[in-house]
């Protein structure tokens, strides 16, 4: 389960653990607007208007795109590819 605050963190919780923080997720300085879960990718809207994508295991950083929008809501498929929505 993962989490996101108006900070810009993104902790991960375990939920075998009483939902203590497991990881904590870098690279965003404002308020993060959604997060999407799906295999082993995990994607991330933020206030700053760019959408990074992580790896869920390793916690790095895949990907990273200003996309000259502030999405509230984004969507990831199966394959990984991350679509803004309206």
């Amino acid at each position: 389960m993962y989490i996101g605050n108006h900070k810009g963190s993104i902790y991960e919780l375990d939920t075998r653990k009483n939902l203590a923080i497991s990881a904590k997720i870098k690279g965003i300085t404002t308020s993060i607007k959604d997060i999407q879960v799906d295999g082993n990718y995990l994607a991330a809207a933020s206030l700053d208007g760019y959408l990074r994508v992580y790896d869920a295991l390793t916690k790095e950083k895949l990907f990273e795109r200003y996309l000259n929008i502030h999405p509230e809501i984004i969507k990831l498929d199966h394959s990984g590819v991350v679509f803004p929505s309206e």
